[in-house]
């Protein structure tokens, strides 16, 4: 429809319509020919859309509730004067109980449909949910006139190209969020039993420093060549766990073949294949190392922080590592207004 051949068929279809079905009652096909009647034709509203197809709908929901938690805050006058490509504000009548011509208004039905929009004067650009896996982002234009292209069905292709580039720059505008911060469950599914074969087995509870030794037992033997031992991983969880002062309980290679035996279900581990000896899997070590690292040396430091009522006096030598933690508590309070969550 953008391409200049769609005028030629634009007009073809509208003028079979009106000297067939409308015209004819008033003057009939001699006439017309006799006449030279024909009309001209405008546009007077326009609409452009791309539709975002997903896999599933759970992850399409949680990208659209990102997108609208990390777009919503920082969008302003300046940035939606951008995105519809004008330097001032839509011109309006100055009437009495009249809506404002630049809002951002995000809707919610009793249906449970999300949609995220803003409007500049007679132009408006919408993203929302339709169906169970598609995310459509929409272009529209009330009155052609504000695409100041022309409204005679020759400038068509001119104003499709209008509102595409409204829309290319909306979605550029879009805080779009990264791949990894779309939630894969692995956190969720942890804890959750799984089977082993056919044996049913239970999860790994995080919250439990048996399951985080397991987890540093795995990662300290994953540089052997060969793989460990359920024995060498028993030795390994025994020092660890002397470390953290726990009660001395014996930890067997009984003990550990069940530790590795849950790991193994949730593909964090595997077997040597031919041998009974482990290795992690590459997804698995990454895993435990990026969850390990957070919570010891990000989250419980943060953490601690922010429970003190109020902080004491700060050190006259602070290390490298007090004022990187200091700034991360202080992007944290710049971030959470960007994201609409009150401090």
């Amino acid at each position: 429809m953008s391409a200049s051949s769609a005028v030629g068929r634009l007009v073809s279809v509208c003028e079979r319509w009106i000297y067939s079905a409308v015209l004819v009652f008033a003057l009939d096909l001699a006439e017309q020919t006799r006449s030279g009647f024909k009309y001209s034709f405008s546009v007077y509203q326009a609409e452009y859309s791309r539709n975002l197809l997903f896999h599933c709908g759970g992850k399409m929901q949680e990208v659209f509730q990102a997108i609208i938690d990390r777009t919503r805050s920082p969008m302003d006058i300046r940035s939606i004067k951008t995105i519809f490509g004008h330097k001032h504000r839509p011109w309006r009548q100055r009437k009495p109980r009249q809506r404002p011509s630049v809002e951002l208004i995000i809707q919610k039905s009793d249906y449970d449909l999300v949609v995220f929009k803003v409007h500049f004067g007679k132009l408006t650009v919408k993203i929302y949910t339709k169906g169970k896996a598609v995310l459509r982002i929409e272009a529209t234009a009330d009155n052609a006139r504000e695409l100041r292209t022309g409204t005679s069905i020759e400038r068509y292709p001119q104003m499709v190209a209008a509102l595409k580039s409204i829309l290319e720059r909306f979605t550029s505008a879009l805080y779009g969020i990264d791949a990894s911060f779309l939630n894969d469950g692995t956190l969720d599914k942890w804890p959750q039993p799984s089977t082993l074969g056919k044996t049913r087995i239970g999860g790994i509870d995080v919250n439990k420093p048996r399951a985080r030794a397991a987890m540093q037992s795995a990662i300290s033997l994953a540089a052997s060549p060969r793989g460990f031992s359920s024995a060498e991983f028993a030795e390994r969880m025994c020092s660890i766990l002397d470390r953290a002062k726990k009660p001395k309980k014996p930890y067997d290679p009984r003990k550990a073949c069940y530790d590795l035996a849950k790991m193994r279900a949730k593909r964090l581990v595997e077997k040597v294949e031919g041998t009974r000896r482990y290795q992690p899997t590459l997804r698995g070590l990454r895993a435990m190392a990026a969850f390990l690292t957070l919570r010891d040396k990000v989250l419980v430091p943060i953490l601690s922080g922010a429970c003190r009522p109020k902080p004491g006096p700060r050190p006259k030598n602070q290390t490298p590592v007090d004022i990187y933690y200091a700034n991360i508590r202080k992007e944290m309070l710049s971030l959470m207004p960007l994201l609409g969550v009150a401090v």
